[in-house]
């Protein structure tokens, strides 16, 4: 299946919160009639987006105004607690195969109380970065952030992650189901 996809700056949520009621919904029908428009037109488009617990609320709300005027394409809509660093991070298999076994031993907890997960992300790649030898020691970041998002399980990390990515999995299940 061929999945849209769409990457929107839409500046720093908190500040979404304090704005009119419908910005967010109305950026998200703009980006999917853009998808719409393509071609080809994608088979789905899946929307991730980091929020703040506080605007967690007001960004579901959205969400369902944008899925109800969405007409035939489908959807999938994540919602990141605090950002999608704590769902990278969730999984210790996945650190293990993008960043060391020392960063697969650290005790993360639940990612999405981690109120900075990208600063956390950052250090623990850093560190991978600065402890890597041979192979690994050539791997740029963004190579290294591939490997994890390879290697991770969904399932675990929906079980560590029950309020942004459980949801997420469930939407994402259900397009490639249909």
């Amino acid at each position: 299946r061929r999945f849209a996809h769409q990457r929107r700056i839409i500046g720093d949520l908190p500040k979404l919160h304090r704005r009119p009621f419908g910005l967010f919904a109305a950026k998200l029908l703009v980006a999917m009639e853009e998808a719409r428009a393509s071609t080809p037109a994608p088979d789905a488009v899946v929307f991730v987006v980091d929020a703040r617990p506080a605007v967690f609320a007001v960004l579901r709300t959205e969400l369902t105004a944008a899925r109800a005027n969405a007409g035939y394409l489908p959807l999938a809509f994540g919602l990141a607690v605090h950002e999608i660093e704590a769902w990278l991070l969730a999984d210790p298999e996945a650190r293990r195969a993008g960043m060391d076994a020392d960063c697969a031993a650290l005790a993360y907890g639940r990612p999405e109380d981690d109120p900075d997960p990208k600063t956390t992300f950052a250090s623990w790649l850093g560190d991978a970065r600065a402890r890597a030898s041979g192979n690994a020691a050539g791997l740029t970041d963004l190579e290294r952030r591939a490997l994890l998002i390879a290697a991770m399980r969904p399932d675990v990390v929906a079980q560590l992650c029950p309020l942004g990515f459980a949801p997420f999995l469930g939407e994402i299940r259900r397009l490639s189901s249909s």
